[in-house]
């Protein structure tokens, strides 16, 4: 019995789970759908007032042009039989026409008589009967605008008119500029709302005089939805299909002009938006449920799961302990290393010098007190290295100095006892880890000191040559040479040995046919430590 409520429980739980995804998905599709819905509307209307602003600029350049040119004295002074006036009229429009591209004619209808445009019309022609003529004698604004067929061209054009008046104020004409519907598209042709939208110009009888896609210029729209949303003034959005096909739009008619703004953006566009969220959210939740469907069915193992997991950390101890003993070990063999180095190098330098000195103090005191004093800041300077070696830190010469700079103040010690160290870097990168200049350093300082201790060396050379991908170092000395030491069992030949294999690379020692002594390493620089290439050429012979 127990058993069989234990399965039911299981079972119930199920269905519990299975029922909450299916109404989770259900809730967020209505929710896609509004907040989406809701987001465009809010794109539509926020394009809308950059397109208001770009709209209106265009239009009232016009205005301004015609403004100008109405109530230029030469249009009232006009008559037919002076040809001279006529000509500077034209001239007058063609300074307008030929800088902006945007306008394909000026005109100027007297109302009785002969019509001055820019482009050619039959003199005989008689346009004080046209509606638009009539339109802008008429009008009660300042400015008239229409869109219809030029008289001249026979283009579809939108007119900017304004009647002009002699000095008494009554109308003796009509002056207006056409503009091409298509050079009026160039306005809509590049915006983008959203991904695929985009905004149209309407004229008054909501015929479409610009849009990115010429084929539809013209084409009149017959929407209840538009006139509607025109007629009410609402500034929510609607549905209609616009230039085949079914789009969300908002349109708002433009102060003081006869022109309507449409912003639309294809409603598969939003269905598509829809779906993805949907298809996204499903995705998600499906992955969710299957999720929790495994941790239910793996919820049996999870004894055996803390088994293994107690096991593994036993064997983490384990391993950190060898860890643990391994840094301790190398941090050791580093310790030895340095300290060999360092004392070394000090200890080597100071025998001899005090071997000079005892030499030299029956003969010439001077001489024995500055050997002395060589001494003494040799075993000062010992000393500290050896503090330094055992906090961890860099040679105080190396961290005070580029490695050349370094080099030569190791040369140096080793000069005041008489032996000759030349020195010479092709190129030196400084943008090279400190890790590797240490590493040449330490292999300099003991190589100058195995010279002076073991070699009775009175010359030596160290050669360095930085390339792109590898670091080389040639040291060699004149000294007796040992066959012994080629072999590199010393302490402070395995030294060096190690240094250079932390750094992946390779040396070799050997005594050319017993005489000197001579090391050679290369050492590879991987790319990622490089970095920017700072270089210098610098040699030097001391």
């Amino acid at each position: 019995m127990k058993k069989f409520i234990e399965a039911n429980n299981s079972l119930l739980i199920r269905n519990l789970i299975v029922l909450l995804f299916i109404l989770l998905n259900v809730a967020f599709v209505f929710i896609s759908i509004i907040i989406t819905n809701n987001r465009f509307e809010v794109l539509l209307e926020q394009s809308m007032t950059q397109q208001l602003a770009v709209v209106e600029d265009f239009f009232r350049y016009p205005e301004n042009i015609i403004n100008i040119l109405s109530q230029n004295k030469d249009l009232s002074m006009y008559e037919e039989k002076d040809r001279f006036l006529r000509a500077d009229i034209l001239s007058l429009f063609e300074s307008v026409i030929v800088p902006d591209s945007r306008i394909s004619n000026i005109y100027y209808v007297p109302m009785d008589k002969e019509v001055i445009s820019y482009k050619f019309i039959d003199s005989n022609t008689d346009l004080t009967d046209k509606s638009w003529f009539k339109k802008a004698l008429e009008a009660k604004t300042p400015f008239t605008w229409v869109s219809h067929k030029s008289d001249f061209t026979n283009d579809d054009v939108i007119s900017c008119l304004k009647k002009v008046v002699d000095k008494y104020n009554n109308p003796i004409g009509v002056i207006g500029l056409d503009i091409e519907l298509f050079k009026l598209s160039k306005l809509v042709k590049d915006v983008k709302i959203a991904n695929n939208g985009y905004f149209m110009i309407l004229d008054a009888e909501n015929k479409i005089i610009a849009t990115p896609d010429n084929k539809y210029l013209g084409h009149s729209i017959q929407d209840n939805n538009l006139n509607n949303a025109i007629n009410n003034y609402s500034k929510r959005s609607f549905i209609s299909k616009i230039s085949g096909q079914k789009s969300k739009c908002i349109v708002y008619q433009l102060e003081e002009l006869p022109w309507k703004i449409i912003n639309t953006i294809p409603a598969s566009e939003i269905t598509y938006s829809i779906i993805s969220y949907v298809f996204l959210f499903f995705f998600f939740s499906m992955a969710s449920l299957v999720i929790a469907f495994m941790m239910y069915s793996k919820n049996r193992i999870t004894e055996n799961s803390n088994r293994e997991l107690k096991n593994a950390n036993e064997k983490l101890k384990e391993y950190a302990s060898t860890v643990e003993e391994i840094a301790v070990l190398r941090e050791r063999n580093r310790l030895a290393r340095d300290v060999h180095d360092t004392l070394g190098q000090t200890l080597s330098i100071l025998i001899t010098l005090l071997q000079l000195s005892l030499m030299s103090c029956k003969k010439d005191i001077k001489e024995t007190e500055e050997n002395l004093k060589n001494a003494i800041k040799i075993t000062g300077q010992g000393l500290n290295e050896v503090r330094r070696s055992i906090s961890g830190l860099v040679p105080e010469k190396l961290e005070q100095n580029n490695l050349f700079d370094a080099l030569e103040k190791l040369i140096n010690d080793f000069e005041c006892l008489g032996m000759k160290v030349e020195l010479s870097v092709n190129k030196f990168d400084k943008s090279v880890d400190t890790e590797y200049k240490e590493t040449i350093y330490r292999i300099c300082q003991e190589a100058l000191t195995n010279s002076v201790k073991h070699g009775r060396a009175t010359k030596a050379t160290i050669i360095i040559k930085f390339t792109d991908s590898c670091i080389k170092l040639f040291i060699f000395d004149d000294g007796i040479g040992c066959k012994r030491k080629s072999e590199g069992k010393g302490f402070g030949l395995q030294g060096m040995k190690q240094r250079v294999q932390k750094l992946k690379g390779e040396i070799k020692f050997g005594s050319g046919d017993q005489n000197g002594f001579n090391i050679h390493v290369e050492i590879p620089i991987e790319k990622s430590e490089q970095g920017s290439v700072s270089v210098y050429d610098k040699s030097c012979v001391s």
